[in-house]
């Protein structure tokens, strides 16, 4: 297993742990990260700092949205190792409903360290749908 792909598996064991802070320590500790999530919900937006990140995925795990899982499916990474994609399910319980949403982060991770991550669902307006309601 390269250093990318390693780092990435620690990054959501620590998500799946709610180890936000130690999940965002992987990101390097220059100006230039970013967290991607596309949408018009409360949960879209461009995250440019570590503590940007860390705040968001509190604010996806605080319980607003429900009890939030994220099993991998598949992990692919390019050529040089510094491009993965990572698909998974986003699963958000609240009591009885549950919103599924196949979701697919596309990373670039430079030196080891993660950098950039860009967000894909495959149903975008679920995944807003549920962010807007907490019901």
């Amino acid at each position: 297993m390269n250093a990318a792909r390693q780092t990435l598996t620690t990054y959501y064991a620590r998500l799946a742990e709610n180890r936000f802070h130690d999940a965002v320590a992987l990101f390097h500790d220059h100006e230039d990260v970013l967290w991607s999530i596309p949408g018009k919900g409360p949960m879209a937006g461009h995250y440019s700092s570590k503590p940007d990140i860390e705040k968001a995925l509190e604010t996806l795990a605080d319980g607003r949205y429900g009890a939030v899982e994220r099993p991998i499916h598949a992990i692919c990474e390019s050529d040089d190792g510094e491009h993965i994609a990572v698909q998974y399910l986003l699963r958000m319980r609240r009591a009885d409903k549950i919103c599924d949403i196949v979701a697919v982060d596309g990373w670039h991770v430079h030196d080891g360290e993660l950098a950039e991550v860009w967000t894909f669902f495959e149903t975008l307006y679920d995944f807003d749908a549920w962010t807007s309601s907490t019901t």
